[in-house]
Formats: structure tokens, C-alpha cells, sequence
């Protein structure tokens, strides 16, 4: 049980952090290239995030990774996204 809370606070820690700071990316090469590319290159970031995560707490299922990390990462990307912008 406490190995699980472990894992689970890594991953939403991982998460988080990328997430901050591809909402930060996202503002500057929205700017220069437009939404479009912003979100695909923040797709691909998530699938590179849930691969490290994998790497280091071992395999789990997704719907771990989804309750754990892409709602985390979606949500925080997405506020901090419209919080750099409105900052700009």
C-alpha cells in the first residue's frame, strides 16, 4: 500500500511539472506557429511523460495512468497555459 502511494505521488509530481512547463511552451510556440502544433506538441510530450512514468514505477494499467497522469497533466497544462497567456 505505501509502495502504491509512492508511485502514485511520483507520477502526479512528473506531471505536474512537465505540465507547467509545456503550459509555458505552449504560450511562446502558440505565438509563433499557432494552437495547432502547441496541442500536438503537447500530445506527444504526455505520451513521452507516461513512458518515463512507466519506466520508473513499473507498468501499470491505464486506467492508473489516466487517473494518475493524463487528467493530472490535461488540466494543469491547460490552466497554466491560460495563465502564461493572460500573463503575456
Amino acid at each position: 500500500m505505501e509502495n502504491d502511494l509512492t508511485h502514485i505521488r511520483i507520477s502526479i509530481a512528473l506531471h505536474v511539472v512537465v505540465a507547467v512547463v509545456m503550459g509555458w511552451l505552449s504560450v511562446v510556440v502558440s505565438g509563433f506557429y499557432g494552437d495547432m502544433p502547441s496541442i500536438l506538441l503537447g500530445l506527444i510530450v504526455l505520451w513521452g511523460c507516461g513512458k518515463a512514468t512507466n519506466q520508473i514505477v513499473g507498468k501499470k494499467d491505464f486506467k492508473w495512468w489516466f487517473g494518475n497522469g493524463i487528467f493530472i497533466y490535461l488540466f494543469v497544462w491547460l490552466i497554466s497555459w491560460i495563465l502564461f497567456f493572460n500573463l503575456i
